[in-house]
């Protein structure tokens, strides 16, 4: 009977001890600002890596750039248009 409970309680003791106890701080808060200034920022970087050819780092930062942006952006469709560019060129 012991045993069961000490080995229960291990596990428990050990990952207290590994992390420090300290619970995790809760995520940043997305606003709409953080939200347009993260979309822009994917968005500029995205277009660099078009414009030199790295097609695979251009459609991981357009996808994420996409998916942010609002609706009613005005880059959205052009933001497509490349994506499709990049997976032509990469032979999908």
């Amino acid at each position: 009977m012991r045993m069961g409970i000490l080995a229960g309680l291990g596990p428990v003791a050990l990952t207290g001890c590994l992390f420090g106890g300290k619970p995790k701080p809760p995520p940043p808060v997305e606003t709409v600002e953080t939200t347009r200034v993260r979309a822009d920022s994917l968005y500029a970087a995205a277009t660099g890596h078009f414009r030199i050819g790295k097609w695979g780092k251009a459609a991981q930062a357009l996808d994420r750039a996409l998916l942010i942006m609002g609706y009613d952006d005005p880059r959205r469709q052009l933001g497509h248009f490349m994506m499709g560019e990049v997976l032509m060129a990469q032979g999908n």
